[in-house]
């Protein structure tokens, strides 16, 4: 098992070992009781700190890997394109956790979440806001970067005050269009922005970048002294969700470092960025009605509760689903209302539609 590589322990072995050394050199040098009471208090002392600090804790993955100063800070959550002829996408592999649901014609569309804006790599190609994406920021506080948007979706934005960047605006100072993707892809594949780039419309704008209070951790994560936690329900060393005839997502996990790695459009979904494979460490499944919206051409996704499921550790179980509000988090619990415990680590959420054979584990069982 890996866990020590992926989360910090309370207290390490060898920081034992070197307590006990020093007070067993200390007895040996001829200092009096009360010395060596004063060397086994202020031991005692420091073997029960915390090995992590909770201004480090990461609330978007439970991992306490905050760089320093990024406590308190609002996230940013940025759209990324997900058509096959704008692939590979950049920056997504970094994401702490991605959202991916259906928009219209059967594609998909990503919203990948960084809990550190000054940490943002070159990510996109950046597209445009649909409204379920917007309800998937908003109570994680972020700072929503998106390129156009639906009409629904600017209706939202403006009726919601929400804190957006938008690309149609800030295309010559907050993004940038790289020539050789607009020449072979087209020029709507071409936008990307990073850290530096996005200072500039958070200044023009005046935004927010500290939270009104540091957001809380959005699951239930396995504390770090604990080991990791088997999903009950079966196996799943592989994971394939249908969102549509267009766009099917698929898993595969690596036990050798607890990973699933991630295959789109029937190849190895990377990041150009990194120059690897994307790989998480949990997926989620949300199984809601998504339906034609009165446009004939975006899509209604149903927010409010239902089921769906939790991969992780080569398995899988079901869970339940709510969200109570525009503002509310997405909460996920088990069957029977219990807390869902979530490893620490990257996450994949896939928002799809009811029916058959929509979620599919490996040995070909459909669910």
């Amino acid at each position: 098992m890996n866990h020590t590589s992926k989360k910090a322990l309370h207290v390490t072995f060898a920081a034992v070992c070197a307590a006990s050394l020093l007070l067993l050199t200390a007895c040996g040098s001829g200092q009096t009781s009360s010395q060596n009471a004063s060397n086994v208090s202020d031991s005692s002392s420091s073997s029960t700190q915390p090995a992590y600090n909770e201004e480090q804790l990461n609330p978007l993955t439970g991992l306490y890997n905050l760089p320093e100063g990024a406590y308190g800070k609002r996230p940013i959550s940025v759209m990324v394109n997900n058509i096959k002829q704008a692939l590979p996408q950049y920056g997504i592999g970094s994401a702490d956790i991605c959202y991916e649901s259906l928009t219209e014609g059967g594609i998909t569309r990503i919203m990948a979440v960084f809990a550190d804006y000054a940490s943002l790599p070159r990510i996109g190609s950046v597209r445009s806001a649909r409204d379920c994406f917007l309800e998937l920021a908003a109570p994680l506080d972020t700072i929503f970067v998106h390129f156009g948007g639906s009409s629904s979706a600017y209706d939202t934005i403006a009726a919601r005050g929400i804190d957006t960047i938008d690309g149609i605006a800030y295309s010559e100072t907050g993004f940038m269009s790289d020539s050789a993707i607009a020449a072979s892809k087209g020029r709507e594949h071409s936008f990307f922005t990073d850290k530096d780039l996005i200072q500039n419309p958070i200044e023009h704008k005046k935004q927010r970048t500290q939270s009104e209070s540091p957001l809380k951790p959005i699951f239930h994560f396995v504390d770090p002294s604990e080991p990791e936690y088997v999903p009950q329900d079966g196996e799943a060393l592989q994971a394939t969700i249908s969102f549509s005839g267009y766009a099917t997502s698929v898993f595969d996990y690596n036990a050798g470092d607890q990973k699933y790695y991630k295959n789109e459009y029937g190849s190895p979904q990377m990041d150009a960025g990194s120059g690897k494979q994307i790989a998480v460490d949990n997926v989620f499944v949300v199984l809601t009605s998504i339906t034609l919206s009165s446009d004939g051409v975006h899509t209604n996704v149903a927010f409010d509760s239902g089921d769906g499921y939790y991969i992780s550790q080569g398995k899988y179980q079901k869970v339940h689903w709510e969200k109570d509000g525009f503002d509310a988090p997405l909460v996920f619990t088990n069957t029977d209302g219990s807390e869902l415990k979530v490893n620490p680590g990257q996450s994949w959420v896939c928002i799809a539609p009811i029916g058959d054979n929509i979620v599919q584990f490996s040995g070909g069982e459909a669910a």
